[in-house]
């Protein structure tokens, strides 16, 4: 992103900073949650790289109350908009629109393939392996699952308790953390990196015998 200004004034300072809050504040009003700070840092870097070191501290600054606002209206959002929100952009960007599209992905597949997707639009999230058990019932051990802040994404837990009649609402989709019944999810966030782009297509579009 090319912006170079040459500060003579304070006018120019503010007439500058304005400007940068015009380029964020669209960005953290469009993500489906907060736009992590390293992100926005990286965004500010790339505008204020060779600007001096006192401009970069007031835009940082500006950054930084504009990130504070942004996760402000998000923990004001009702759970249920926060959640419509996230499975909106799921839909669109890992399933194409349609939920049973990737119906041969089993929880680790289909959850690198939304690990990956929330990583290319900067969303702050945790790849997670674990565990998920049932007050009652066994547990299934390993399984993989995606949490986004207080949410939780998870469409493969049915695959396996779908035999059991007697289990009713199985966590699915997206959802609170704190609202998974009698369902206990127990895990570890993995630092592995998002797949590149050859091998997700790959993934998601498996080449089928004739």
């Amino acid at each position: 992103m090319e912006h170079k200004v040459n500060f003579n004034n304070a006018e120019q300072v503010w007439d500058a900073m304005m400007a940068i809050r015009e380029r964020i504040d669209p960005l953290l009003l469009s993500w489906p949650v907060p736009l992590g700070f390293e992100a926005l840092a990286v965004l500010l870097g790339r505008w204020a790289a060779d600007q001096p070191l006192y401009l970069r501290h007031l835009a940082l600054g500006i950054v930084g109350g504009a990130y504070d606002q942004a996760r402000g209206t998000a923990e004001e959002e009702t759970a249920p908009a926060r959640i419509s929100r996230l499975e909106s952009f799921l839909k669109e960007k890992v399933f194409g629109g349609d939920l049973n599209s990737l119906a041969h992905l089993e929880c680790d597949g289909l959850s690198r393939v939304i690990h990956a997707k929330l990583a290319e639009q900067q969303i702050t999230h945790r790849f997670m392996l674990g565990k998920v058990g049932h007050k009652y019932k066994r547990e299934v051990d390993p399984h993989f699952w995606i949490e986004v802040e207080d949410l939780m994404v998870d469409f493969r837990l049915g695959y396996w308790f779908q035999t059991d009649p007697e289990l009713e609402q199985l966590p699915y989709g997206v959802f609170q953390a704190k609202r998974t019944g009698d369902f206990i999810y127990t895990g570890i966030a993995l630092m592995e990196p998002p797949l590149p782009e050859q091998f997700l297509k790959i993934l998601m579009n498996p080449i089928v015998a004739e």
